[in-house]
């Protein structure tokens, strides 16, 4: 067997840019979807927006949700969302989690904190908690 080592593959690498990792539920468990969304380093009030968002639909939906439940709860989910969230046959996946990350101008990848104001916690306490 001849084992040839082709042309060089370069990834674009991210830099100055926020990632925002979610994860997705389908059904009960049947399989788990993964997307990010981004925003530059100075898209900071993007930035704040889709972590209240994401904290929304983490208080919204404790339990999940319902297999042809949507999020019509949710003022904001068509807007920001609805683009990369999975659904297969109408059932849309149930928020499972997300992380928040930093690449700076290297490229390296880093971790984010953040500190929620009172306005901030206001906004997010405004949505209902849904169980079902």
């Amino acid at each position: 067997m001849k084992i040839n080592i082709g042309n060089v593959i370069t990834e674009e690498q991210r830099k100055d840019l926020f990632v925002f990792e979610v994860k997705t539920m389908e059904g009960d468990a049947d399989d788990y979807h993964e997307f990010e969304m981004f925003a530059n380093k100075d898209e900071l009030k993007k930035v704040k927006k889709l972590i209240r968002y994401l904290k929304v639909l983490e208080k919204s939906y404790p339990n999940g949700k319902g297999g042809y439940d949507g999020f019509d709860e949710l003022d904001f989910f068509e807007e920001w969302f609805e683009d990369d969230w999975y659904s297969y046959e109408g059932i849309i996946d149930s928020f499972e989690s997300w992380k928040l990350f930093f690449y700076d101008e290297n490229g390296i990848k880093h971790s984010v904190s953040y500190e929620l104001s009172q306005k901030d916690r206001d906004k997010i306490d405004s949505y209902p908690a849904i169980t079902y």
